[in-house]
């Protein structure tokens, strides 16, 4: 196809150039989110990343962003699942590894696709709605939205408050 459009054949490692371009590119653009270093070595609960990439994109920007240490042993990938976001797979099966059943898991998710899968997982959903509208992730069932990653520990008690007082 690209021989018939370009009039010439791709170099044999086109493939291999790409990807490493495109990892490149990424690399230069992976930020952490403000604040992320402090709520995360404040948290006393359970936690894990569980992501519609590869576990090579994953650990790459976990890496780049100083945050591997924090997930190394808890990182799930879509493509341990038959099904990735906006189904609930790789939610169900992050839970179920973390030993977790899914009404006492928060997920904290920054789009509406994965807002919807963790509903779908009968997960409670936080929106982190730094650079989304938040009436976006609210309309699809986040029941906390929330733009300043400070403020998630506090979220993370008072849900904790509603857990223990409602006798989940």
């Amino acid at each position: 196809m690209v021989k018939n459009f370009f009039g010439k054949f791709l170099p044999e490692n086109f493939a291999t150039e790409f990807e490493e371009r495109t990892m490149q590119a990424f690399m230069n653009d992976v930020h952490p989110v403000q604040g992320i270093y402090d709520v995360l070595s404040k948290l006393n609960i359970f936690y894990c990343v569980a992501l519609n990439s590869t576990y090579k994109w994953i650990q790459k920007a976990l890496f780049g962003t100083d945050l591997l240490p924090y997930f190394s042993e808890t990182i799930f990938s879509a493509t341990e699942v038959s099904r990735s976001k906006p189904y609930l797979d790789v939610f169900l099966y992050a839970a179920e590894r973390m030993g977790f059943s899914p009404n006492n898991c928060v997920v904290i998710e920054d789009t509406p696709t994965g807002v919807r899968a963790g509903v779908d997982a009968g997960m409670t959903v936080f929106g982190y709605a730094e650079l989304i509208n938040p009436e976006k992730l609210q309309a699809v069932g986040a029941s906390v939205v929330f733009n300043d990653m400070k403020l998630l520990p506090k979220l993370l008690d008072q849900q904790n408050q509603l857990f223990i007082n409602s006798g989940k």
